[in-house]
């Protein structure tokens, strides 16, 4: 059993094995190097990655745990007699977010591209949704399997997770500060988060139209209040703001849906079933699917509001357990679209725009696009806003922009300010050949749709 007094390590910087740990891991490595002709390592690190990689410096041999139920004790002696041996120029892999750091990660061919690949797309699909929950799957490394055997893809017969005593308390110790949960529980949890978010612009767009203050207190009993009195559409032109106004209520049934499916959850009448291959599903308390499409689509319309509540009280859905959570807009989960130094106010600045708002940060005096991808390679979307001024979309009522090439804007924000963006003559640094087009798209898109256009 992994010690507890071990286990404060990060998952970025891994976490040390000792021979008394894992005596059969030692023994292969140090007979390995012994062969090689190699000095055997004074350490071992267990990373979170898929990684093989010995610093020649330290003697440090860091090994990615997500490899060892994957391939079979015959491949993983292969793959570090290559690394002992050879030691060339490392392949990069870049993961994200709670269960990868963004930095370059060293994955020794030739054996390991196909496993880096498919590790880059789970966490992208299984684990990064849910980064921000303060939970971890009780089983990553065989959750990974399953991912393969799923894609058609299977892992090894007799994995090398067999040298190493209890796999799950490695796992624990790589992510010391998250609570392990089933797959199920993680999937609902990650399914939750995002209909939060969603759910939060909603709240907060009707404490808006009611005149209350955006903070606690405001949910779904509130939002079916404004339904009941025929304003549903004042709520769903702001929260569809490419949607005619006079559409909007008619195109606010999935939003609804999102939003009751997460009244369930939160009532504890639903849960979500982990799903390798497709969204998990809504699942009711016997296990069985629940679709609560037609609730969704009931409770928009002030006629048929109180079957949507009928439906909902045999469920055993209580409203008040579903309310604003964040008050002010964040940046959970969002991923990043480019990056461009520009003038913001007058003042020289790296803006990073997000898929949720624009991310500004100081701008020194040298570095250019190096900057741009440092800054950009520091840390997750949400990290970004959280250490630098965010200015999310939703802030954003309006505002004019350039008809050049360069990105030029004016927006109008939530409360009478305004942000001033322009590119300087010459150009700008950006992050890549894309970014200058991103702008531009991003700022049309936020001031034609909140600029008084399709008939509001």
């Amino acid at each position: 059993m992994r010690r507890a007094g071990r286990v404060g390590a990060s998952a970025a910087a891994g976490v040390p094995v000792e021979p008394d740990e894992a005596p059969e891991l030692w023994a292969l490595t140090t007979g390995l190097a012994a062969e090689a002709g190699a000095r055997a390592p004074g350490e071992l690190r267990l990373v979170a990655e898929p990684t093989v990689a010995v610093t020649a410096g330290a003697r440090r041999l860091s090994l990615g745990l997500p490899l060892l139920p994957v391939l079979s004790a015959g491949r993983l002696r292969a793959v570090l007699a290559h690394e002992f041996r050879h030691r060339p120029r490392p392949a990069i892999l870049r993961a994200v977010g709670r269960f990868g750091p963004r930095r370059p990660v060293a994955v020794a061919p030739p054996e390991l591209p196909r496993v880096a690949a498919a590790w880059a797309r789970f966490l992208d699909e299984h684990l990064r949704p849910g980064s921000a929950t303060g939970c971890v799957p009780d089983d990553v490394s065989g959750g990974f399997r399953h991912f393969l055997a799923a894609r058609g893809e299977p892992a090894d017969d007799h994995p090398a997770v067999e040298l190493l005593p209890d796999p799950a308390g490695w796992e624990r110790a790589l992510w010391p500060d998250a609570r392990p949960v089933s797959w199920d529980e993680f999937a609902t949890a990650a399914v939750a988060a995002g209909q939060q978010r969603l759910a939060d612009g909603v709240f907060r767009a009707v404490a808006r139209r009611t005149g209350r203050p955006v903070q606690p207190g405001i949910g779904l009993a509130e939002l079916l209040d404004l339904v009941a009195a025929g304003r549903l559409g004042e709520v769903a032109a702001e929260v569809l703001p490419d949607v005619p106004r006079d559409e909007a209520a008619q195109r606010f049934a999935d939003p609804m849906t999102q939003i009751l499916e997460l009244a369930a959850v939160r009532s504890q009448v639903a849960h979500r079933r982990h799903a390798w291959t497709g969204p998990a599903p809504l699942m009711d308390r016997a296990g069985h699917p629940l679709d609560l499409a037609g609730t969704g689509r009931l409770a928009c319309a002030p006629w048929t509001l109180g079957e949507a509540r009928d439906r909902l009280a045999v469920l055993g859905v209580n409203l008040w357990h579903t309310g604003l959570v964040e008050a002010h807009p964040g940046a959970a989960g969002a991923g990043v679209l480019a990056a461009m130094t520009l003038d913001v106010a007058g003042a020289r600045t790296d803006v990073v725009l997000l898929d949720q708002g624009f991310v500004l940060a100081p701008a020194d005096t040298g570095g250019g696009r190096d900057r741009l991808r440092a800054l950009v390679g520091s840390a997750s979307g949400d990290e970004l806003a959280q250490r630098h001024a965010f200015v999310p979309f939703a802030d954003v009522e309006g505002g004019t922009t350039g008809r050049l090439r360069a990105v030029r804007a004016r927006l109008a924000l939530r409360g009478g300010g305004t942000m001033v963006l322009r590119e300087r003559l010459g150009g700008a640094a950006t992050l890549d050949a894309t970014s200058r087009d991103e702008f531009k798209g991003a700022l049309r898109a936020l001031t034609r749709r909140r600029s008084g256009r399709h008939g509001r």
